[in-house]
């Protein structure tokens, strides 16, 4: 298997904006790379972009879970395009990535402002996972229940806590990762504003962003990414280990226990009324589709627009058990043709 840096050298020539329809990117990047001091840092390099200029863009969690975005480009043709609404603060910065080493590259960020370098190795699992990127047939990669089935398997093979390929970006899209070269980040040092990060290891909460999901270890990926627009019927049915709704915390997160905890999103889908966790007028699917009762009956018929299934009274949770299991902040909505 070539060197890290011969991979991304020939994909910063040869890459190619995916074929078919929303928003497509072919590129690499470090999926997330936690610090045990609870920060988080993730990268993504895409030279081919389906938006226009190919762009960098940084993205940093502090310990109390707030984004922060750099990014080399305008928000509508970034990350920010995708995951704004859910990112405290956006920047626009030159981003400088350079090689130190045919395993090791460092990233700057403005004038110093982030300082970070990362060197990289394979393990038998990511041989594995790889290989079986590079073989499996374009049909598959399509598939909700494919990516399922690789992010149950990805998290624990390479020991990066739940991982997942697909899901709902915090403004609507559904997004898909088709990731055909893996890596582990066996070193790395960031100093970010002159604040030295620690050593890198699983933070103490595993950062999420919209149902995107930042693994307990450093992982780069090099592989295609595809996000449909939240009109797109694909949207309508963003795939995840248990089907089309979002990833379900536990209660081990907040309860110690491990039963899952239903997912109280904060609107309707169609009008974006405001559902608070209290309300007796949410009305939601088995996939936690949410609508208002208006819409649900008046437009719906009772029914899911998204899976078919029926649209029940969604139950509230106690005052109290909001503290360990807070509802949703993420707001979806989607154009459904009764809207």
């Amino acid at each position: 298997m070539r060197a890290p840096a011969q991979h991304i050298a020939g994909l910063e020539r040869r890459a190619e904006i995916p074929p078919g329809a929303g928003d497509r990117f072919h590129g690499y990047g470090v999926m997330g790379l936690p610090f045990r001091s609870g920060h988080v840092l993730a990268l993504r390099r895409f030279p081919a972009s389906s938006l226009g200029p190919g762009y960098r863009s940084v993205w940093h969690c502090d310990p109390a879970g707030r984004w922060t975005f750099f990014q080399d480009q305008p928000a509508d043709l970034a990350c920010t395009r995708f995951f704004g609404p859910a990112v405290g603060e956006v920047l626009e910065r030159d981003i400088a990535i350079a090689w130190t080493g045919p395993r090791g590259f460092e990233v700057r960020v403005g004038d110093g402002e982030l300082e970070w370098t990362v060197h990289l190795a394979s393990t038998a699992a990511t041989r594995l996972l790889s290989w079986a990127g590079a073989v499996l047939p374009g049909w598959a990669w399509r598939s909700s229940r494919v990516l399922a089935a690789m992010s149950a398997v990805a998290g624990p093979a390479l020991r990066a806590g739940r991982v997942r390929l697909a899901g709902t970006a915090p403004n609507g899209q559904a997004f898909a990762a088709r990731p055909h070269t893996i890596w582990v980040a066996s070193e790395s040092r960031a100093v970010l504003r002159g604040a030295d990060l620690g050593p890198m290891g699983p933070a103490p909460r595993q950062a999420r962003i919209g149902e995107l999901l930042i693994p307990q270890r450093g992982l780069v990926m090099a592989g295609r990414a595809t996000f449909a627009p939240a009109t797109d019927p694909a949207a309508r049915s963003a795939p995840g280990p248990s089907g089309p709704g979002p990833e379900r915390l536990d209660a081990s997160d907040s309860a110690g226990d491990t039963r899952p905890v239903l997912e109280l999103r904060p609107n309707c889908e169609c009008c974006d009324r405001d559902l608070p966790p209290d309300t007796d007028a949410a009305r939601i699917c088995t996939f936690e589709c949410t609508f208002c009762a208006e819409c649900a009956e008046a437009r719906f018929g009772g029914v899911c627009p998204n899976c078919g299934g029926n649209l029940v009274e969604r139950p509230a949770r106690p005052a109290a058990a909001l503290a360990t299991a807070p509802a949703s902040s993420v707001r979806v909505t989607k154009d459904h043709a009764a809207c």
